[in-house]
């Protein structure tokens, strides 16, 4: 019997040394982790993405650009947020970025160099830096409020300007919703569509940025001029498609656009 309760204590006494060892090496561990985040941060990000730590990953962002105050790291931060799906974090390190000094530098290098690696059938795609950053916040506004979502979309239209790129991220998003039935995603394109910035529908908004685009030598027309009308046209049809209206003229135009694209790539 007393054998029996001495081996009892010596596992218990086992045990909590194992656990305070463990306890000890994690502390330790997370020390080092947290000297390599300071003394080589890039190593300490591409290690956590590699563990598939992606908060861990996430904060060492932040700690990174925190310290280096750098535009760049700014971005990188902003692209990893929006990939987590850390709306919150998303939306405040956006308006950070657009309230910097050097943003439109930073953003006129980051667009030349996107547009120097795209193929030519993807230019219409490149948005700017300036749009990319409008659309993320379209997209987090969207989770929590999809009216509020749509007005900030369609700000995009007050340019007056072919690159309806965040407008395009609402009309995404809407369709791709699992939580929207087809039923409430008609109406919600419906209502996309008839939604007015200053004073006029977006559909009528659509269909003059088309008219005073059109080239009138539309055989040698710019490439990327002949995209975004393409694009612009696609998304025109995609509103006009909910309203349950003949769409017979509209695919004859995205046709004509379509044959004329595929010569010049060929």
């Amino acid at each position: 019997m007393a054998q029996y309760n001495y081996d009892n204590k010596f596992k218990k006494h086992i045990f909590v040394t194992f656990i305070y060892t463990f306890l000890a090496l994690l502390v330790i561990f997370f020390e080092i982790m947290l000297a390599m985040l300071v003394l080589c941060p890039n190593e300490s990000i591409n290690m956590y993405e590699y563990l598939g730590l992606e908060k861990a990953k996430l904060g060492a962002l932040e700690i990174k650009y925190n310290k280096t105050n750098s535009a760049t790291d700014l971005y990188n931060l902003i692209i990893e947020a929006e990939k987590q799906e850390n709306y919150k974090k998303t939306d405040k390190y956006v308006d950070i970025m657009l309230k910097r000094d050097d943003f439109f530098a930073f953003a006129k290098a980051l667009d030349d160099y996107a547009l120097s690696i795209t193929d030519k059938d993807k230019l219409y795609l490149v948005a700017s830096l300036e749009s990319y950053l409008y659309s993320l916040k379209v997209t987090s506004c969207y989770k929590k409020n999809i009216e509020q979502s749509l007005e900030m979309a369609s700000s995009c239209f007050e340019k007056n300007s072919l690159s309806i790129f965040y407008f395009s991220r609402f009309v995404d998003l809407i369709k791709a919703d699992n939580n929207l039935s087809s039923d409430e995603k008609i109406s919600w394109l419906k209502k996309a569509g008839s939604f007015i910035v200053n004073s006029k529908t977006i559909l009528t908004h659509i269909d003059e940025l088309y008219k005073n685009n059109y080239p009138t030598d539309i055989e040698n027309a710019k490439l990327l001029i002949l995209e975004q009308l393409w694009h612009l046209k696609g998304i025109e049809r995609i509103l006009l498609q909910a309203q349950n209206v003949d769409l017979t003229e509209i695919d004859a135009q995205l046709n004509q656009l379509a044959e004329i694209i595929s010569k010049k790539l060929a």
